[in-house]
Order: structure tokens, then C-alpha cells, then sequence
């Protein structure tokens, strides 16, 4: 009798197993990686949603740093679980990746301008013009690859904004976040600046625990709420 129970309780562990997996969800308890950009002050804010999200729903969190570009390579090799936050202008490139839908950063395309230079959107599509952006799949790349000027790519927004302030370029393009400011920490009042178009951020999971996205759009929103505006984070630092 009891090796009969042994062998039922086995059977239904197993058929739950088999079943979370069909519906590409992780076992609870397991650890879920997610790949973020090294030293930022705005993604280091932006872990405290996703930690919390995924506690909250019985998972553990692992974050590995990679730059832009090689978080969606990897991502894309199935090598990581879910992107901290990417901007929906890009999902075409984020291939085996799903969008959650709670929006967890709103903010904005803005060109930063030396001030004794013109400083309009046409700017842009004129050939002999130079527009610094972070290297890599993101939406300052997306927004440039039909414009006339030329690009340089620069590894992380902290050197493309030390390339602006060291005049090596009059342009660069770069995102404000609404309640924290320039992701590439400039000082916005050195520069002239105009607004390209409104973005918005998003945590994107791999195809393997998209069936975590119902459970995570409400925890994530939670999360946000009980964490707070990014804001915070720079006045405290």
C-alpha cells in the first residue's frame, strides 16, 4: 500500500511538472535571470520592481549585466530568462522575447545639442552631421536607421554623455525618463533639447515562462506602486 501512494504521489508530482511546462511556466521557488546594464543609476532602480514582481509571485532573481546589444544575442540563444526593461520600438529585434504588458517606464526620444549649434529634428537628415547613441539594439539605433545623418556608436550612455560634455559630438540622442531624468545622467540644462517622441518601457520575459506574463502584469504594477517613482532614487544618492 504505501509504495502504492509513493508511485501516485510521483505520478501527480510528475503530471504538475509536465503541466507548468506546457504552459511555459516555471516552477515555483525556481531562480528566473534577468539581464540588465551595469551601473546604471535608472536600471538599478528599476530591479527593485522586477525583484519584488518576481518574489511576490514565488520566484527567485538573478541579474547578469550585459551591454544593450548583447542582452538580446544571448537573450535570443535562450541564455536569459527576461530583459530588465527595453522600449516596444524594438520588439521586432527581441525575437523569442514577450512583452509585459504593465508599463514600467515612460519617458522620452530627446536630441541633446551643443548650444552653438542648430538644434532641430532636421539636424537628423542632414549628411554632414554626427549623432552620438549608445551602440547596440535600443531605440536610439531604431530611430537613426532611416535618417541621412551619419552615427557613432558608443558602448554605454554614460560615455556617450562624456563624449557630449568633452564636445567630441554636437548631437546626441539619448532618453529623459519622466520622473528621473536623462538616462545618459546629463545635466539637461547644459545643453539645448529637443523631444523627438514619447517612449515607453517594458519588462520582456523569453518565450520559455511567457506563461508568466497574467501573473507578472499584476505583480509588476504592484510593485511599481509599492517602490515608488525613480525620482527617489536620485535624490537619495
Amino acid at each position: 500500500m504505501d509504495k502504492l501512494v509513493v508511485l501516485l504521489l510521483s505520478f501527480v508530482v510528475s503530471f504538475d511538472v509536465l503541466s507548468a511546462e506546457s504552459k511555459n511556466i516555471p516552477i515555483q521557488g525556481s531562480s528566473i535571470t534577468v539581464a540588465t546594464v551595469p551601473n546604471n543609476q535608472l536600471l538599478n532602480w528599476y530591479k527593485n520592481y522586477i525583484l519584488k514582481a518576481y518574489t511576490d509571485i514565488g520566484y527567485k532573481v538573478s541579474f547578469v549585466e550585459y551591454s544593450l546589444g548583447k542582452s538580446v544575442v544571448e537573450g535570443n540563444k535562450g541564455k536569459i530568462d527576461a530583459l530588465i526593461v527595453r522600449t516596444s520600438e524594438i520588439e521586432d529585434k527581441l525575437v523569442n522575447f514577450r512583452r509585459v504588458p504593465t508599463v514600467v517606464a515612460k519617458g522620452k526620444l530627446v536630441l541633446y545639442c551643443q548650444k552653438n549649434v542648430e538644434c532641430s529634428e532636421d539636424v537628423l537628415n542632414e549628411r554632414q552631421n554626427l549623432i552620438g547613441i549608445i551602440s547596440g539594439t535600443n531605440v536610439t539605433s531604431h530611430y537613426m536607421q532611416d535618417k541621412k545623418a551619419s552615427v557613432y556608436q558608443v558602448k554605454t550612455a554614460d560615455n556617450v554623455a562624456l563624449m557630449l560634455e568633452k564636445k567630441r559630438f554636437d548631437y546626441i540622442l539619448t532618453i529623459d525618463e519622466d520622473y528621473f531624468g536623462n538616462y545618459s545622467n546629463l545635466p539637461q540644462e547644459d545643453y539645448n533639447r529637443i523631444i523627438i517622441k514619447e517612449v515607453f518601457g517594458y519588462h520582456y520575459v523569453h518565450k520559455k515562462i511567457a506563461g508568466l506574463i497574467p501573473q507578472l502584469t499584476t505583480s509588476l504594477a504592484n510593485a511599481i506602486n509599492a517602490v515608488g517613482p525613480p525620482k527617489l532614487a536620485s535624490k537619495n544618492q
